[in-house]
């Protein structure tokens, strides 16, 4: 067999593993002045990852950051439950140490399987200025399924008391929705929140290690549509002491996982052959990979097949047919199988049908 291979290396085949990256995620420890930058890299084989972390201050260029007594760098890897590869970069520093006021910093990733790479950035933070509050990147799932509950999360340190906290949400060709968090019980009450769509929550006040501000975390959940949602921006914008600052998510993928028939159908054709029938319902996108293999035991064959696409409201269904030699059927083991995959599921799923399956078409 010829081996694998990813750009740059004498292999002659693509890799579908490339890695993907999240947002980086800013730590300060209460009563310490230490700060940690944490990435995600996740979804690459082999491994063979880069990464490199960079400084830009305001209208700077970028400097390789390396590990010194100004900063710390380390890195943890795993291998996942889908035998990937996982890895969380970090990179810490005394606030202290960072003279200017505003300083960017950039987690940039190699892989033998792109051309090019791929980055994180944190935007300008102002880190040595502890009464200028800091805004975080808004964590959250990158894949949202259609029906299931998506939470938000958006954190800030150094924060007045008064701090007010708005969660903006632009749906795709639709209105804009503000959205005030719920502080309490009692906010609920005199009617603070006013979608019924969308909940926004304060999930945590703490104590800065400056005097007189806090940290906060602020949430917000919703169930996502296709209509609603495909192109969807969301935007938490906090208010500080007559400063605004905002910090911007967008998903990487959009879902509606697909609904599947419970049993292939068969029919009997005029030419002796036998037409095998599925239905698979409701899924978005329509990128979706279907198989049919006839066989018995462990030895299977993979068979043609053709498949019917209809779309009602971004929403699509397929109807997928498989013609089969009815004299294979002679075999009572015989087995015909159907096998599809969607971007929203983790794992292959199928159905299958033989004669030994009496009553079951």
């Amino acid at each position: 067999m010829a081996p694998l291979s990813c750009h740059g290396l004498a292999w002659k085949v693509d890799l579908p593993w490339h890695p993907e990256i999240g947002d980086i995620n800013i730590q300060k420890s209460s009563g310490s002045s230490n700060i940690e930058l944490q990435c995600k890299i996740y979804h690459f084989f082999p491994d063979l990852l880069t990464v490199k972390w960079y400084e830009k201050k305001k209208g700077g260029q970028e400097v390789h950051v390396t590990d010194s007594d100004k900063y710390k760098i380390s890195e943890i890897r795993e291998r996942d439950a889908n035998l990937t590869f996982s890895s969380n970069p970090s990179l810490s520093f005394e606030k202290s140490f960072i003279a200017e006021e505003e300083v960017e910093f950039i987690c940039r990733v190699e892989h033998p399987c792109m051309k090019n790479p791929i980055l994180s950035s944190t935007g300008l933070l102002q880190v040595t200025d502890s009464q200028n509050f800091i805004v975080n990147n808004i964590q959250g799932p990158q894949s949202w399924i259609f029906g299931e509950k998506v939470t938000l999360y958006c954190a800030a340190s150094y924060c007045k008391e008064d701090t007010l906290v708005t969660w903006i949400l632009r749906e795709d060709n639709g209105p804009t929705h503000k959205v005030s968090e719920l502080l309490s019980e009692r906010d609920s009450k005199h009617g603070m929140f006013q979608s019924a769509d969308y909940m926004a929550l304060r999930e945590r006040t703490e104590t800065s290690d400056t005097e007189g501000l806090q940290d906060i975390t602020s949430s917000l959940s919703f169930r996502p549509s296709i209509s609603k949602h495909k192109n969807m921006v969301t935007i938490c914008r906090l208010s500080c002491g007559g400063k605004t600052k905002q910090k911007t998510f967008q998903p990487k993928n959009l879902y509606a996982k697909p609904k599947a028939s419970d049993s292939i159908k068969l029919s009997l054709l005029d030419s002796g052959e036998v037409l095998g029938s599925f239905n698979i319902q409701e899924f978005y996108p329509n990128d979706i990979q279907i198989t049919w293999t006839g066989g018995r035991q462990s030895a299977y064959d993979k068979l043609e097949s053709s498949e019917h696409f209809t779309d009602k409201d971004s929403i699509h269904n397929v109807l997928s047919e498989c013609k089969i030699d009815g004299r294979l059927f002679k075999n009572p083991d015989f087995t015909v199988k159907v096998s599809w995959k969607h971007g929203s599921m983790d794992v292959w799923e199928s159905r299958q049908v033989s004669v030994s399956d009496k009553g079951k078409y």
